[in-house]
């Protein structure tokens, strides 16, 4: 397929650059340098677009101090950042997200002020190996990414069930900590010290519930005895962070799993199960009980009219809102709203404390509402993130663009995504921008997508079938499906000219016709009379070939035409080709290979030599892509997720912020130009249930306002460049 470079931004002769001496090529591209770093400092990491969601329920939510941003922490072990500014047009996009390596999930978070703490998930409690007893501390950028600064173990080896910032004492002076919850303790950390103090609190149970004064030294907590804790600070000036005294005490009837104090910080709000109350913390009276049916995860207070100066939203499966005139003996019910919410959080203007967005955690899913009135029954619904949800397995496996990137498909475990870009656009306001254009589910196992490399067909492979599917204008629509007789364990690759198929199941190989599912061409692969299993196969871009890895750690290259073995390589000892693929170098057919050791090598094709082996990833390399000399790897070991080769030197490591692996990754079809150069565009997925697309520069090209001076100095009479 012929290549064409798509001007972005009006740029129009690159050939007259191409004609221009080396010296003026040498001053643009040192210009361009320039204005490329510019771009990068201005544009952060040049990330255009990514795509994702949570694979277990949303545990908490939280908008950051500045409410530029929502955290979300879940029982996939992520934390992730989206953009909660609604007058955007990125709202709701994710920013970042983030492996906490929690033990079996982020069960709670906070944030103030650019710090973020995370805490273990308090599942399996007749289990304690399955308790994570960690604190850890992050930062969180401005422009979003969260990076890890430290980490502390609480005493007692059992798990974090609840976490907040407070206003408290240290050495005698007011500062934020902060307070994590465990079983029957408290454990308070000075962030900026390290110092840390443990306060047991025998008979308590778990403490569920952590809030903060907003004024002074004081917190309060609730238990999973039903108990309500006041605390200040002991005056001692002597002592890196003050010893909790304990103010007052409220005993309810069940476990107390929200606090929160009103504006007037007089008064706690006690959410439990199918009851809200209202305790005056200062001389320990209930001014009101009001029925809230369910349980209460979050509450929320707002500034409301002169007539009715709170208002009250509680979520636990439902939203309500209650209009409170302050220290009255009850609430005035005012709304509510249908949902699952497992968390909920409310984002004010800073100035004027009138509410304007609200968000709560249901299932997997991120919720949105524009907070138009005070009442819940007048908000208005935004649009949600779009969501890849697994109870089990959050990964996403494979990724592939159409053959005119105006398609991504990605799949994971029982269900394939297609994103679809407006025609004729690539960037708007220097960002992708593709929206969900369909979506196929089934109950196997996930194993690949690809797009067929001249026309929008789209083949899924997943356990025990293959399916194509072909675009009619509107939707992808069954073309075909065939029955394997085993897992497609080495994935499928299309030939070069889009007419066959490779597919393999097991320890076969067959090559299908890709329009009907045919079968042209079939073998199993055997070492004796024993069936080797694939795990790798390729397709050269000329066409005359195909490969396939198998795991006795041997290649084995074919005739397309005939099928007849052409070359077999082995790949060393004590490891196997997990990923292959072909590629073009210096005008001769080259077979990369990535090893389950991390190890990648190149292989002349013709001479069936190994021309060079680098190690490169820490763990088995999960995929592998080449196009015109330039190879990608992923990797599911960390921190080196993805390399980028080119002609046996490495152009460059991207490191994910998430600490996660990445299992596939693309180049696209077609190349660009911008500003800053020429460059594919790179497609990976993560293990985090994440599609990340980025720019990938690979050579410069002038800038749009130097084509005209250009043109000028090319255009002399001999066709030669003026001097």
């Amino acid at each position: 397929m012929q290549e064409k470079a798509v001007p972005l931004f009006g740029v129009k002769n690159y050939q007259a650059y191409t004609e221009l001496g080396e010296g003026k090529q040498r001053y643009l591209r040192g210009l361009l340098g320039v204005l490329s770093f510019l771009c990068l400092v201005w544009s952060g990491n040049c990330q255009y677009w990514m795509k994702g969601g949570h694979g277990w329920g949303v545990w908490q939510v939280v908008f950051s101090t500045d409410r530029r941003y929502l955290l979300s922490a879940a029982g996939d072990n992520t934390i992730k950042v989206w953009d909660a500014n609604p007058f955007s047009s990125r709202f709701g996009k994710l920013i970042a997200s983030v492996n906490a390596r929690h033990v079996t999930g982020v069960y709670t978070l906070a944030e103030s002020n650019g710090y973020v703490v995370s805490g273990g998930s308090v599942w399996g409690r007749a289990r304690r190996t399955l308790f994570d007893n960690r604190v850890k501390l992050w930062r969180l950028h401005t422009n979003g990414r969260l990076t890890l600064s430290d980490t502390w173990l609480v005493p007692g080896g059992y798990g974090i069930s609840s976490l907040s910032f407070v206003s408290w004492l240290v050495n005698g002076t007011p500062r934020k900590v902060v307070v994590a919850g465990t079983y029957e303790a408290l454990f308070l950390i000075d962030i900026n010290t390290g110092a840390t103090r443990w306060h047991p609190l025998p008979g308590s149970g778990w403490i569920l519930a952590i809030t903060s004064s907003r004024n002074a030294p004081e917190f309060a907590i609730g238990t999973e005895q039903g108990r309500a804790y006041v605390f200040r600070p002991e005056q001692e000036i002597s002592i890196p962070i003050a010893l909790p005294q304990v103010s007052g005490v409220l005993q309810r009837s069940s476990p107390i799993t929200a606090l929160q104090y009103d504006l007037t910080e007089s008064y706690l709000l006690v959410g439990e199960k199918d009851w809200l109350t209202g305790w005056n913390v200062s001389n320990g009276q209930i001014v009101f009980q009001q029925s809230n049916p369910g349980y209460i995860a979050s509450i929320c207070v707002y500034k409301g009219s002169a007539v009715e100066p709170q208002y009250i939203a509680t979520a636990g499966g439902d939203i309500r809102t209650f209009a409170w005139q302050t220290g009255s003996n009850s609430v005035n019910p005012c709304g509510q709203i249908s949902a699952s919410a497992n968390c909920a959080n409310i984002a004010t203007d800073p100035f004027t404390g009138v509410p304007y967005l609200y968000a709560i955690g249901e299932g997997s899913s991120i919720k949105w509402w524009s907070v138009s009135n005070a009442c819940c029954s007048e908000w208005e619904p935004l649009p949600s993130p779009t969501t890849y949800f697994l109870p089990l397995n959050a990964a996403i496996l494979s990724v592939s663009f159409s053959h005119d990137d105006e398609f991504i498909a990605v799949g994971l475990q029982g269900k394939a995504h297609v994103w679809r870009r407006p025609r004729g656009s690539i960037l708007e306001y220097n960002e992708l921008i593709w929206e969900l254009q369909w979506e196929s589910r089934w109950d196997a196992p996930f194993v690949s997508v690809r797009f067929s490399p001249t026309e929008h067909r789209l083949v899924v492979a997943h356990l025990g079938q293959v399916k194509s599917f072909l675009w009619n204008g509107e939707s992808f629509n069954l073309s075909w499906d065939k029955w394997l007789f085993d897992r497609p364990t080495g994935g499928i690759v299309f030939s070069p000219d889009g007419s066959r198929l490779l597919v393999t199941e097991g320890s076969r190989w067959e090559i299908l016709n890709s329009t009907n599912g045919q079968v042209i061409f079939s073998r199993d692969e055997v070492v004796g009379s024993t069936p080797t299993r694939i795990i790798s196969c390729a397709w050269s871009p000329d066409g005359q070939y195909f490969a396939v890895g198998r795991v006795d750690g041997k290649v084995r290259i074919y005739r397309a035409e005939s099928s007849l073995l052409y070359a077999q390589f082995r790949v060393g000892s004590f490891m196997n080709p997990s990923a292959i693929a072909f590629s073009h170098v210096g005008g001769r057919l080259k077979l990369f290979i990535g090893t389950t050791t991390g190890k990648l090598q190149q292989w002349d094709v013709l001479n069936a030599t190994k021309e060079w082996e680098e190690t490169i990833h820490s763990e088995w390399i999960s995929s592998l892509h080449a196009r015109d000399g330039w190879v990608v790897t992923s990797s599911t070991g960390t921190p080196d997720s993805l390399s980028i080769w080119r002609n046996g030197t490495l152009q460059g490591s991207i490191f994910q912020e998430t600490g996660t692996g990445v299992h596939d990754a693309a180049f696209s079809s077609q190349w660009y130009i911008d500003i800053r150069g020429s460059f594919y565009l790179l497609a990976y997925v993560r293990e985090d249930a994440t599609l990340v697309v980025i720019p990938y520069y690979h050579s410069f090209r002038p800038p749009d306002f130097l084509w005209h001076r250009i043109e000028k100095e090319v255009s002399t009479k001999d066709g030669g460049v003026s001097k």
